[in-house]
């Protein structure tokens, strides 16, 4: 998928400036950078994800770190049978809202709160148990101690 948007929405150089920019907000979630069979992962209880090349070779260096993942609501989506399980996560539905041709999703994962804008045919309920999967090209990492950009 192409991705569209300014330099600064598509690269932002730190946490602040990926929140500032767009609506619904960029989420955010802490994690901790781990390796498993040379592939790295941002994981923590109920949540882990591979961390995509190339971003993977500039966050060797601080693997067994604390990190903070960053992804627009629009780079989530209701879960397909071939999305890998390392790209995608289960969430509960607290608030499911129709505005016009968006489908806003207020989900609960691994603790946090997490907006996903979905496809507009989904249908489901607050409280029912969903897996949404993650557009790997959307995936932004940040340093947990200064907020800047991996």
């Amino acid at each position: 998928m192409a991705r569209t948007g300014s330099p600064l929405y598509n690269n932002p150089a730190n946490k602040y400036v990926a929140g500032f920019i767009a609506s619904p907000a960029m989420n955010f979630t802490n994690l901790t950078i781990e390796e498993a069979n040379g592939l790295l992962f941002v994981e923590r209880p109920g949540m882990r994800i591979r961390v995509p090349e190339p971003i993977a070779a500039r966050m060797h260096s601080i693997k067994g770190q604390p990190a903070m993942l960053g992804i627009r609501p629009e780079d989530l989506h209701m879960a397909r049978d071939g999305d890998p399980a390392d790209m995608s996560f289960e969430a509960i539905v607290e608030v499911a809202e129709q505005l016009g041709s968006e489908f806003i999703l207020d989900v609960t994962a691994s603790g946090d709160t997490i907006v996903a804008s979905v496809e507009p045919t989904v249908r489901v309920n607050p409280e029912d148990k969903i897996r949404l999967g993650i557009n790997p090209a959307g995936l932004r990492f940040f340093r947990a101690d200064s907020g800047a950009a991996i």
